[in-house]
């Protein structure tokens, strides 16, 4: 499995924002729109969704695993790799991909509304 989420999912971590909305807001965006594959297929997948779909995805697990597990933990994920992604979190796929559901939850208000057409036709610019 490729670690290249992570690769390219911290700079736009690190840079938090595409126009007005947060990347916890653009990823709980495109997941309640069905646009997100389950965890499993996401490292599978990735270089199929899309450059904005697998990157703001990317940058939201990466938040997720720093507010959730810390810096140490996603250190550790950066020099093991994907392939130990449960074993550095100390939990399977499934319960990762519920605690990140549940960490947007959390920090997204419900009534957001992200314009997608308009970040997909014009950047984050």
């Amino acid at each position: 499995i490729s670690s290249r989420w992570m690769i390219e999912g911290i700079p736009i971590f690190c840079d938090g924002w595409c126009r007005e909305y947060s990347v916890d807001e653009i990823a709980a965006h495109l997941l309640s729109e069905g646009e997100l594959p389950a965890f499993q297929d996401f490292f599978v997948e990735y270089s199929s969704l899309g450059e904005i779909r697998a990157g703001f995805y990317a940058a939201s697990i990466i938040g997720y695993i720093r507010n959730a597990h810390g810096m140490d933990e996603l250190r550790n994920l950066w020099h093991s790799g994907t392939e130990d992604l449960e074993g550095v979190l100390g939990e399977d796929l499934n319960a990762i991909e519920n605690s990140w559901k549940n960490y947007l939850r959390l920090n997204v208000e419900d009534d957001i509304e992200v314009d997608f057409d308009t970040i997909t036709e014009m950047g984050c610019g």
